[in-house]
């Protein structure tokens, strides 16, 4: 009997020992992209299951929704469990979350925490006010003509630095942002063997979840792993999934805003069996911001304001596979995209239970139950609809928001003509997108960036014809001069400011003044090869090439904020012109000087 009760006690003792090394940790894994079908915790073969390791031991949400699809609206909606028309932050520009809100963060760090972010780059940066509460906020990303962004690799990495220097006893509040899934052109290679895969969305989700993998085997290594809560959470959808009339940055359809959401709860004791199950109610990145404020140990207040969205916890729902929230209350999600992008309003839309209404001028209202792809509208005028289209008019009127204006035709046209132009480098499929951006311009002749547009596609094609019929059309003599040039046709056009420098003399004039040419790269160049001598020739190379490579970098940024739908705070005027440095090269008697530029 005796025996009996000592190894009783040993075994209740050593079962203590995981609770006494203090609160859990948290560590949330926010992705930018990772839709709800990329993680369908379904395969029978676990090994080779996306992100097999999360689903055997997660709470699986399957009706998970952003608040926003504008990332950094919903990470700081997660951060302060409000919805963005509570807490101001409304898309990935200038708006930034107010000091006086409450983050975890700041919550986690009064507690006792030690506080982390690591960011992989755009849109995700210290300027939106979402470093407030963390001890280290990392967004310092070495971007590249040749990368980017910062892969997950080097997220995590950075990570596990940090780590290293927190004691085993220290809790820890972090967040990893990956913005991998915008990058499908960026190679990456399989952690056995290095084989390359496939460019595409896939190879950037299989990489993300073998060195999430890796990281939590860092975890277990060291003691963390069963003490922590980990959260993997999308922040808005698929970025290349689009439905012909919706554009990526005002579509709130499902493919959009419902997101993969998986919770690894800390386990209480090492032994204890991993929970695994899941959800299928409506849950909401708000609600998984009241969730975590719970479990730092200051739960947020109800709002007992009846004319708000309900936000609710779901702790109770990391224990048990039970549902103890009202499975019909209304959930909010909205983009402003348009209002920050100057083209409409911000648009709203709202889920409750099965059904999706969007708050339109012309209202639409789905049932996603029947209806999976969201692709029939149900008539408003419908009885039996009458109840839920009162109760979520009362919630978004009483609030003043205006119903949204879909986007003009041209619009939308131009940003799909204009990022498969840019997106794409299969020659049939450039030059169909040539095709579509020449009657596009004619529909838009006042758009001088389509010009910009057609005058890149000519040269590239060398097509001098169309570069010059664009040149007049446009108003932009220079592209004519050099179409003519090419063509060996005689060039009658007046030429001023820097153009006047693409003359086959201009070696013989007179260094310029700025006041004549305000391309600083340009002129850079011209300094180079034509005013510079033997002291000062290599400083002045070393100048241009300085400024080139930067006008480069400026570039592909612009470029791909295209194709991220203009999700990046990026000018949305750009890409427009050939810059005068490329025309350079064009003339005939300057090509000898393009081998001495680097990626010119």
């Amino acid at each position: 009997m005796k025996w009996i009760l000592v190894v009783f006690l040993l075994f209740s003792f050593t079962g203590c020992l995981w609770s006494d090394k203090g609160p859990e940790s948290i560590i949330i894994i926010a992705v930018e992209g990772l839709d709800s079908e990329s993680i369908p915790c379904a395969s029978e073969d676990v090994e080779k299951e996306l992100f097999g390791f999360l689903c055997q031991e997660s709470v699986r949400f399957t009706h998970a929704y952003t608040t926003s699809i504008m990332s950094q609206a919903s990470l700081a909606s997660l951060m302060t469990a409000k919805y963005p028309i509570d807490m101001g932050v409304w898309h990935n520009g200038s708006k930034f979350l107010s000091a006086q809100e409450t983050t975890l963060a700041e919550t986690a760090l009064k507690n006792g925490y030690k506080t982390s972010f690591f960011s992989g780059g755009a849109p995700v940066w210290r300027k939106s006010g979402l470093a407030q509460g963390f001890e280290v906020f990392d967004d310092y990303v070495d971007v590249t003509e040749e990368l980017l962004f910062r892969p997950v690799s080097g997220v995590v990495s950075q990570f596990t630095s940090w780590l290293d220097q927190t004691s085993d006893s220290e809790s820890i509040f972090s967040v990893l942002y990956l913005p991998d899934v915008q990058f499908p052109e960026v190679e990456t290679r399989e952690n056995l063997g290095g084989v390359v895969r496939p460019k595409g969305f896939q190879s950037q989700l299989h990489e993300i979840d073998e060195t999430l993998f890796l990281l939590k085997e860092e975890l277990l290594s060291k003691g963390r792993w069963h003490n922590t809560h980990v959260v993997l959470v999308g922040l808005n959808g698929r970025p290349y999934s689009e439905r012909w009339s919706e554009v990526r940055g005002t579509n709130l359809y499902g493919e959009n805003t419902r997101v993969a959401l998986l919770f690894k709860p800390a386990q209480k004791r090492e032994r204890d069996l991993g929970v695994k199950w899941k959800i299928d109610n409506n849950v909401s990145l708000v609600d998984l911001g009241k969730t975590l404020f719970e479990l730092l140990g200051s739960p947020k207040e109800d709002n007992k304001d009846e004319n708000s969205f309900e936000v609710v916890s779901f702790k109770e729902a990391l224990l048990s596979p039970k549902v103890t929230w009202n499975e019909s209350r209304p959930i909010l999600i909205e983009s402003g995209w348009s209002s920050w992008r100057g083209v409409g309003v911000t648009r709203f839309a709202v889920r409750k239970h099965h059904f999706l209404y969007i708050y339109d001028d012309k209202p639409k209202i789905y049932d996603s139950l029947i209806d999976r792809r969201e692709a029939q509208p149900l008539s408003v005028d419908n009885p039996v609809f009458h109840e839920l289209l009162l109760d979520i008019d009362r919630l978004l009127v009483q609030k003043g928001f205006p119903r949204w204006k879909p986007l003009s035709e041209n619009l939308i046209d131009k940003l799909r003509v204009g990022r498969s132009f840019w997106q794409t480098e299969n020659d049939r499929e450039k030059k169909d997108a040539g095709n579509a951006l020449l009657i596009l311009s004619k529909k838009r002749p006042w758009d001088q960036q389509l010009f910009g547009w057609l005058a890149r596609h000519a040269i590239d094609r060398e097509n001098w014809k169309l570069l010059n019929h664009v040149g007049q059309k446009a108003n932009m003599p220079l592209w004519s001069a050099i179409a003519k040039i090419n063509l060996g046709k005689p060039q009658k056009e007046k030429l001023k400011g820097c153009a006047r420098y693409f003359n086959k003399n201009s070696r013989k004039w007179k260094k310029p003044q700025r006041s004549v040419c305000e391309d600083e790269v340009f002129m850079a160049l011209l300094d180079w090869l034509y005013w510079s001598n033997e002291k000062n020739r290599d400083s002045l190379r070393n100048h241009f090439l300085r400024l080139n490579s930067y006008r480069l970098l400026d570039e592909k940024l612009v470029l791909k904020n295209i194709n991220t739908g203009f999700f990046w705070d990026t000018v949305t005027e750009s890409p427009d012109a050939p810059s005068y440095t490329e025309l350079f090269f064009l003339l005939p008697w300057n090509k000898r000087f393009k081998s001495k530029i680097p990626n010119q």
